[in-house]
């Protein structure tokens, strides 16, 4: 688990980085607004849904044995 919180915190860092690295304010002028919005909007989706499924994952139950001596 601890594996996977330091990637997720990795990706946030890098994307902040990327965001420093694009110029914000420059890239706002060039771009319109919903574009970035909605970029960002699915980079953190995406994000979102790896850790869910890191961190919600669940063991396979153990399998089923009869006891036939009970049944009887």
């Amino acid at each position: 688990m601890k594996r996977t919180v330091l990637i997720y915190g990795l990706g946030l860092a890098a994307a902040a980085v990327a965001l420093q690295w694009l110029e914000y304010q420059y890239l706002l002028r060039i771009v319109p607004p919903d574009v970035y919005v909605a970029l960002l909007a699915v980079g953190f989706t995406a994000l979102g849904v790896w850790a869910g499924v890191r961190l919600t994952r669940r063991a396979p139950p153990p399998s089923f044995e009869r006891n036939d001596r009970a049944l009887e």
